[in-house]
């Protein structure tokens, strides 16, 4: 098999650096990648704030290849806008011509991020203190680490989200078991009481009864007045 051109060589050497890794890591890999094979002053994986975005919020950042934390810039004025706006923006140099206030740098490369609707939600920024030199080789290898960054943050959101329904389910089953046990709770209270009022209910009907068959017995066993009064004529 030949052997692989330079540019290969260096794009699957990225490839490996950052092979195994998932979530932030990977993201922070891809930085930490991406600042030592183009030598870049500042790389950050960003999302935007605001809709429409108006700053933008490091992810991961590495400023002169140290780690860079709390990253909060506002877009207008800067080469970020046009690529929030869906832009891939190549400047290999002069960038404080266009931009005054990125005046300490002299190039960029930036490669929008999106969700899975396609909306830009983010963006892979490289700035350099030297010219980009073979800016579309390093465009070229932006843009793959771009997509893996882009694959990314998509599997997190999904997995945001199906831990979000999870707990929304668990939440709902939750609420109908407690539901449901009130509904136990009331109906045993229900029948407790429909026992209490038939109890009193049967005490005095029983009461009733007895003395409906008391009278009942009276009246076959005592002799009726007739008769009395007859033969208390015939005495006489």
């Amino acid at each position: 098999m030949p052997p692989h051109s330079p540019e290969t060589e260096q794009v699957l050497l990225i490839a490996r650096s950052i092979a195994g890794e998932t979530g932030h890591a990977l993201l922070a890999r891809l930085v930490e990648a991406l600042s030592e094979h183009l030598d870049a002053a500042f790389v950050a994986v960003t999302y935007g704030e605001g809709v429409p975005p108006t700053h933008a919020r490091a992810l991961y950042a590495l400023q002169d290849h140290k780690v860079a934390r709390g990253i909060r810039y506002e877009l207008q004025g800067t080469p970020c806008a046009r690529v929030y706006a869906g832009e891939v923006v190549i400047i290999p140099c002069g960038i404080a011509d266009l931009y005054p206030r990125e005046a300490r740098f002299e190039g960029y490369i930036g490669i929008p991020l999106r969700d899975t609707t396609g909306e830009v939600t983010g963006h892979l920024a490289v700035f350099s203190n030297q010219e980009i030199k073979e800016s579309e080789i390093a465009t070229a290898i932006s843009t793959i680490f771009a997509l893996r960054a882009e694959a990314e943050l998509r599997r997190l959101s999904v997995e945001k989200e199906r831990k979000k329904l999870i707990a929304d389910l668990a939440r709902m089953n939750r609420r109908l078991q407690q539901g449901y046990s009130e509904v136990r709770r009331e109906n045993a209270e229900k029948i407790a009481l429909m026992g209490l009022i038939a109890h009193d209910l049967r005490s005095p009907l029983a009461a009733v009864l007895s003395q409906a068959e008391l009278g009942l017995i009276r009246a076959r066993t005592e002799t009726p007045d007739t008769v009395r009064i007859g033969a208390m004529e015939d005495f006489g």
